[in-house]
């Protein structure tokens, strides 16, 4: 059910919205998203994996790859986010982050020993209680949700999608992704 947009978000808002949320919040608001999909290729009675590939550019000029596998999925080790001088990689929720910048050995960087969604509950639950506006807050999570459907229509029309103020300028006011279910 989690690859099936008709009962959940599919393979891109199920499988990477994390790393779509984490790249947007190292370089802000997007100018432009284009997204393809390759797989599901059927062979006698095997099928290959489904591999999404976008690319994000953001409007301070930085651009960034995001790769994701189907549930076969690729030898590609944890998930990669690859930038303009370099990439982000990590294999866990406490593992470490660890840079690949061109011609220097890798660097990591430490994660804390708290989980990101233990945190992110601590934040809203803060929020609630003081009356404050929580750090990941339900725009931003609606721009998220944006992106997914931005890349799932990129894919569909084989189109380079614009965004302005953060959300997509082409995707359904309701946000409710109708293309087809074996999209990805």
């Amino acid at each position: 059910w989690r690859i099936d947009t008709t009962y959940s978000g599919g393979n891109i808002l199920e499988g990477v919205v994390h790393e779509l949320d984490f790249t947007r919040s190292m370089f802000g608001d997007l100018q432009f998203a284009s997204a393809t999909a390759s797989g599901r290729v059927t062979s006698e009675e095997h099928e290959s994996p489904v591999v999404l590939q976008a690319v994000l550019e953001f409007a301070g000029g930085a651009s960034a790859t995001c790769r994701m596998g189907d549930w076969v999925g690729f030898d590609g080790g944890g998930t990669w986010i690859a930038g303009t001088t370099g990439t982000l990689h990590f294999t866990g929720w406490t593992d470490p982050v660890w840079l690949h910048e061109p011609g220097q050995a890798p660097r990591s960087f430490d994660v804390a020993d708290e989980l990101a969604y233990d945190r992110e509950l601590a934040d809203l639950i803060s929020a609630i209680e003081s009356g404050g506006e929580p750090e990941n807050s339900g725009q931003n999570g609606l721009q998220n949700l944006g992106l997914g459907l931005a890349l799932y229509q990129s894919i569909a029309r084989g189109e380079r999608m614009s965004f302005a103020d953060g959300m997509p300028d082409d995707v359904t006011g309701d946000y409710q992704y109708r293309g087809p279910n074996t999209i990805i």
